[in-house]
């Protein structure tokens, strides 16, 4: 479970986001963009996977519970995933990316 603060990486996924400044792949075009978890949330959607507000709750049968990471990424953007689209960084990727960026 991850948790505020964390440093993350976005894996490959089924759905292939397009790896880009917004969506940075890890080892992809972007290159091995790091981030850090901001925030955790959880939304609720509707059968059409639409957005419903926790006070409407009780208004729908069915509901999909869903908890979004949102991520700001080193190089300045913030994007928001699901658990299984991010990993976490090891130590040793970190300071191996602080030393190469200190020369």
């Amino acid at each position: 479970m991850f948790k505020i603060g964390d440093r993350i990486k976005l894996l490959p996924n089924e759905y292939s986001y397009s790896d880009n400044d917004e969506d940075p792949i890890w080892d992809g075009v972007c290159g091995k963009i790091i981030g850090t978890i901001k925030s955790i949330e959880t939304v609720y959607t509707d059968e059409y996977e639409e957005e419903i507000d926790e006070e409407d709750i009780d208004n729908y049968d069915s509901l999909t519970c869903i908890q979004y990471i949102k991520v700001k990424w080193d190089n300045g953007h913030t994007n928001r995933y699901v658990e299984n689209e991010l990993e976490y960084v090891e130590k040793k990727e970190q300071y191996k990316r602080l030393f190469t960026e200190a020369w």
